[in-house]
């Protein structure tokens, strides 16, 4: 099991919130699946494997941030915001190391993702280069990744693409460096000066993606690192 799943060590002072690990990851078939995962993935060039997922991007990433307390009144004062705090985004993403293609590309839409947006969304990759012939393009074992449109995800990605699908076992998603991708995305947004992006329209959406594109093979380098895919 990784840090990210352990924790740190206890830090002295006040509560802090714990890691919560599902209990199912540790059934015998979920762990067999992880060695027979972590076999087969240590036999192949990591510059050959693209790590991909979805996640949800939230208006208020971008405001979500603290104010100081007046130490003489008690007040906390009000931030003002745009009406994109109420909006909610839908994003799909490739990392990858090989410098010859994208160190991270992501879209970026509304609503929710299904099979068949997934799908669609893999084609826009493959068209950005994200993954090319000869990749292992890592998944997690949702449903979404598995069902609908994509039951022949496997085979479609092979004999259309020549990509290899692989997917992660069960509750590892520590293993997946796209999270980690996700996670600096949503601290550049917080860190964002708040003035400029209240006069955008769909500016976390706008800001999220720029942020993306601006990913270098270095930082993912080390989010493989991270992961574990890199020792």
């Amino acid at each position: 099991m990784s840090r990210g799943c352990t924790g740190l060590p206890a830090q002295p002072g006040g509560l802090c919130r714990p890691n919560l690990v599902p209990l199912d990851k540790f059934r015998p078939a979920n762990i067999e699946k992880a060695f027979e995962y972590l076999q087969f993935i240590s036999q192949i060039a990591p510059i050959r494997i693209k790590y991909c997922d979805e996640t949800h991007l939230k208006g208020n990433s971008v405001y979500n941030r603290k104010n100081r307390r007046n130490p003489v009144t008690g007040e906390v004062p009000f931030m003002p915001t745009s009406s994109d705090m109420t909006n909610t985004y839908t994003m799909f993403g490739v990392c990858g190391i090989n410098p010859a293609h994208p160190a991270a590309w992501c879209t970026i839409h509304d609503g929710i993702n299904d099979a068949e947006q997934i799908a669609t969304d893999l084609e826009y990759a493959i068209q950005a280069r994200a993954a090319v012939a000869g990749d292992f393009l890592v998944f997690d074992n949702a449903t979404v990744h598995t069902g609908g449109e994509n039951t022949v995800l496997e085979e479609h990605l092979w004999r259309h693409h020549g990509i290899y699908a692989v997917f992660l076992p069960a509750r590892a998603p520590e293993w997946n460096p796209i999270e980690q991708v996700w996670n600096h995305m949503v601290q550049r947004l917080r860190a964002l000066p708040l003035e400029p992006l209240r006069r955008i329209p769909h500016a976390t959406a706008r800001a999220a993606a720029n942020i993306i594109a601006g990913v270098t093979h270095a930082q993912v380098i080390k989010f493989y690192e991270h992961s574990g895919v890199i020792r």
